[in-house]
């Protein structure tokens, strides 16, 4: 289980430099997260989440907020996602190593309801944008993708 704490976001851009613009792709654009950076996505649910600046109180929002923190590290780069839906959730995500001009996909897997993930690339990450995030259904399975 995770702790009680509300979502404090830490963002070291504007608000909405944190959405992917101008991308081709259909329903929701991504969210942009840099190291140092964390992000509080509430929504009624999974797929229309929305990011705030405020701080969120885990009481008023309970089954209805994400948080996402990004750390680069010596021993790589590491983003943590937190589920508080009551459901398991499945998202994806695509980072930008320091080392590279283009954005590649990267495998994750799926946050448990109520639960923590942590996604773990050896090597600095300059960028993620991650999103899509949809409800895994009972008999889906819940491997990393």
């Amino acid at each position: 289980m995770m702790d009680e704490q509300p979502c404090q976001p830490r963002l070291r851009v504007a608000l909405d430099k944190h959405r992917l613009t101008g991308s081709d792709r259909g329903g929701s654009q991504p969210f942009l997260i840099g190291p140092g950076e964390k992000l509080c996505l509430v929504g009624d649910s999974p797929d229309a989440l929305k990011l705030t600046d405020a701080v969120v109180p885990l009481a008023a929002q309970r089954q209805k907020l994400v948080s996402a923190e990004f750390q680069v590290i010596d021993s790589g780069s590491f983003l943590v996602i937190r589920n508080h839906f009551d459901r398991t959730l499945r998202y994806r995500a695509m980072i930008k190593p320091s080392n590279s001009r283009e954005a590649q996909a990267t495998t994750v897997c799926p946050v448990r309801a109520n639960l923590v993930t942590l996604e773990h690339w050896p090597h600095a990450i300059d960028m993620i944008a991650f999103g899509d995030f949809a409800a895994v259904a009972p008999d889906d399975p819940t491997d990393c993708r």
